[in-house]
């Protein structure tokens, strides 16, 4: 049984829906994992995006959140009106838009993927099944036997289900990370032992260089899943690095590909290729560098003490120290905050950037050599 991922660059249009379709209509065995309706362009906002925003509105203002769910509805029935969707899938997520404040969180920012594969399933007449109903938690940890009890008990041989989110012992949604639906792929890949599992995006592939970055950019034809975690790590979002353990070790073929042109370069990772000779550059960004000044006044080793134990107390991961004559830059990254409570006489001995950091590296005979220049970000 393949695996079929779709992104939700796939399905932001009907379109795009169509061709989807269109690709996997001859398939007869395998199971295809959804997204929730994406972007069609960089001024849009995909719908899981919308449905987070009005979680966040609706704690403070009733009027702006009802702003956000107009825009997920005209979202969502353009769409559903252009596949000539039956009136029973406008009136169920119609509720479900006039209910929204009686639903927690998880349940809200889920119904992107519920209602999206509702959609597909509408329009193809494939056979869904709620990943709630597969996807098994145990006080919010995945468990991977409960999960592989309820999925080998489906004997379709093609179906739809949902990506991102799964459910707990007391039948509550509990979600993934962002990348969920490449995790929920990977999960049923190992437990159905597949061949291949198709991870379909709207890139070519894994790039040498990120198209935003350069245009002397090219896909990558093939790499092990060792290469792919480590670029994975460093920047590179094109797949999940949360969903590579479940594919490691079980002879399953990944390819990613773009599903807006079936026919444009793929990559495939398998365990079974040797270490693939390529250079990648990747651009990651959202850095911060702590800058310590030396001098003969500063007390560089407890500035350093004091910002390490603030970093290390927030399990913030460091990327670097690097350290010259003149100074010392501790570089990590978070989403959080820092505040850095120091006495204020050490306050000018050291400060803060936002960085960006390239990183090139090259895989030559099972070996990888890495140069990484950072630049200041605005």
């Amino acid at each position: 049984m393949d695996i079929y991922k779709f992104g939700g660059s796939s399905f932001a249009t009907a379109e795009r829906i169509k061709q989807v379709f269109f690709d996997i209509k001859d398939v007869k065995k395998c199971v295809i994992v959804l997204s929730a309706v994406g972007k069609i362009d960089n001024n849009d906002i995909k719908l899981t995006d919308l449905l987070i925003d009005v979680c966040k509105k609706r704690r403070k203002s009733t009027k702006q959140a009802k702003k956000t769910v107009n825009r997920i509805r005209r979202k969502m029935f353009n769409i559903g009106k252009e596949l000539d969707l039956p009136d029973s899938y406008f009136r169920s997520f119609n509720e479900f838009l006039s209910d929204i404040d009686l639903y927690d969180d998880n349940y809200i920012i889920s119904r992107g993927e519920y209602f999206t594969c509702k959609m597909f399933s509408l329009y193809t007449g494939i056979k869904f099944i709620d990943s709630m109903e597969l996807i098994k938690f145990d006080n919010e940890f995945f468990s991977y036997e409960k999960t592989k009890k309820e999925v080998l008990r489906i004997k379709l041989e093609k179906f739809i289900t949902s990506g991102f989110y799964g459910s707990d012992n007391y039948g509550n949604i509990v979600l993934f990370p962002r990348g969920g639906g490449d995790i929920t792929g990977s999960i049923l890949a190992n437990i159905f032992q597949s061949k291949t599992y198709f991870n379909c995006t709207d890139v070519n592939g894994v790039y040498t260089i990120p198209p935003d970055y350069s245009i002397n950019h090219e896909t990558v034809n093939q790499m092990n899943y060792s290469q792919l975690f480590y670029l994975c790590m460093h920047g590179n979002n094109v797949f999940s690095k949360d969903a590579i353990p479940y594919l490691v070790g079980r002879k399953i073929s990944l390819i990613i590909k773009n599903s807006l042109d079936f026919n444009a370069p793929f990559t495939i990772v398998s365990d079974n290729l040797p270490n693939n000779k390529f250079t990648t550059t990747q651009v990651e960004k959202g850095l911060y560098c702590i800058i310590i000044y030396k001098s003969k006044k500063t007390l560089l080793f407890r500035i350093l003490y004091q910002i390490l134990q603030i970093i290390m107390s927030d399990k913030i991961i460091i990327y670097d120290i690097i350290s010259t004559q003149k100074l010392c830059q501790i570089i990590y990254k978070t989403n959080k905050q820092i505040h850095l409570e120091l006495s204020p006489v050490t306050s000018k001995y050291y400060s803060l950037q936002k960085l960006t950091a390239i990183r090139t590296t090259n895989f030559l005979n099972g070996k990888k050599n890495t140069s990484v220049k950072y630049v200041t970000s605005n």
